[in-house]
């Protein structure tokens, strides 16, 4: 069916959804209304002629309002390195299809991890909590909440909540398909 050019005549006064009423109110009395515009052809070729210019308008502000850049953006580093906690260099990427994993670790009051140690670059922030991390050749490194980690690669360590909470660490691995980000010490 071809549109029908957009005719004034056939938008009466009578269509537009009466004042004073709630939004809900007004959808059911302008209901029927729209459905005989829709079978009569009417508004077609305006387009969104038969929403009313209140809500379009919303729509074109709200929308607007929506992409204004924030007011005040920070980007803080919060590390940088090429050298792990301990001062070891950072071995090369393997090679391979590289496979980013995220993980949320939560380690209870007065618990530690078993020993293990990481085939991959990893580096993470602590959330909550204070943790102590020690390598198998005695190395050791206190972190509290909100600082970050680059992990040791290659070296046997374990992670240890000597507090009363949880404490909670978000840790980034770079690592490639198929390559475990953690190995356990049997």
């Amino acid at each position: 069916m071809a549109a029908a050019p957009c005719d004034k005549k056939r938008i009466e006064k009578g269509s537009k959804p009466p004042r004073g009423k709630p939004i809900l109110s007004q959808m059911k009395t302008f209901r029927p209304q729209l459905e005989t515009r829709r079978k009569s052809g009417a508004g077609r070729a305006c387009g969104l002629s038969w929403i009313p210019a209140g809500f379009l308008a919303m729509l074109v502000f709200c929308g607007c309002a929506a992409n204004k850049p924030a007011a005040k953006v920070t980007s803080v580093e919060m590390v940088k390195s090429t050298k792990s906690w301990d001062g070891a260099t950072l071995p090369p990427y393997k090679p391979g299809q590289p496979e980013i994993t995220i993980m949320r670790i939560t380690i209870p009051p007065r618990h530690a991890l078993p020993v293990h140690k990481h085939p991959v670059i990893n580096a993470g922030v602590l959330l909550k909590g204070r943790l102590t991390v020690t390598t198998e050749s005695g190395r050791v490194i206190h972190i509290k909440e909100g600082d970050p980690l680059v992990e040791v690669v290659e070296t046997w360590h374990y992670g240890r909540n000597d507090g009363n909470v949880p404490a909670e660490i978000l840790v980034f691995y770079a690592g490639t398909k198929g390559t475990p980000i953690s190995v356990k010490k049997e």
